[in-house]
């Protein structure tokens, strides 16, 4: 399983927005797979995260995580 590690990889890989009813930060691969999502409604700004892979690095995970909850 290829994963993301290089940190400049993932700083291009971390977008922010989106055209939903809030903010959704997604972590992509290079070939753009969506493997993370937070997602914090408007209404309510709870935070959520959603894997789409069944793994993931702890450490991929820890730095989109604490990547959103400084730039959101």
């Amino acid at each position: 399983m290829n994963h993301v590690a290089d940190r400049e990889v993932l700083d291009e890989a971390c977008k922010l927005g989106g055209e939903r009813d809030g903010m959704g930060p997604e972590l992509m691969l290079a070939d753009g797979e969506v493997i993370a999502e937070v997602f914090e409604p408007e209404a309510t700004g709870e935070r959520t995260v959603t894997l789409f892979r069944p793994e993931l690095p702890l450490e991929t995970l820890l730095w989109f995580l604490v990547r959103v909850d400084t730039e959101l």
